[in-house]
């Protein structure tokens, strides 16, 4: 196994333990948590969109060294592979959602 299997299955175990989690924290940091969980996340995204966390993972993720940048991908393909063979966790279905929006390699900057 090298470095890339290793993140790969990485994001695969946390999307298997903890995917809805791993959604609330990047919708969080990106805030767009509102689109998730309603009306009563918006100060919250207005707040952090005014930070500008996802704003600086996207000036910096060019800067990241190419092996950087590849791990994150590796990590984020795992996540995605996970959703993909998997029903998605009960609190999707509790919020009446049926999709989830594959995790990228910038989710992992932010």
């Amino acid at each position: 196994m090298d470095e890339h299997d290793a993140l790969f299955l990485q994001g695969w175990v946390q999307a298997q333990d903890r995917l809805f989690q791993l959604d609330v924290l990047r919708r969080q940091a990106s805030g767009t948590l509102a689109e998730l969980l309603g009306t009563g996340a918006l100060a919250s995204d207005i707040e952090l969109r005014t930070i500008g966390l996802k704003r600086g993972a996207e000036r910096s993720l060019p800067a990241y060294s190419p092996a950087t940048r590849a791990g994150l991908q590796a990590y984020a393909d795992g996540v995605n592979a996970w959703v993909k063979r998997n029903p998605l966790p009960l609190q999707y279905t509790a919020l009446e959602l049926k999709k989830f929006q594959p995790w990228t390699a910038l989710d992992c900057a932010v």
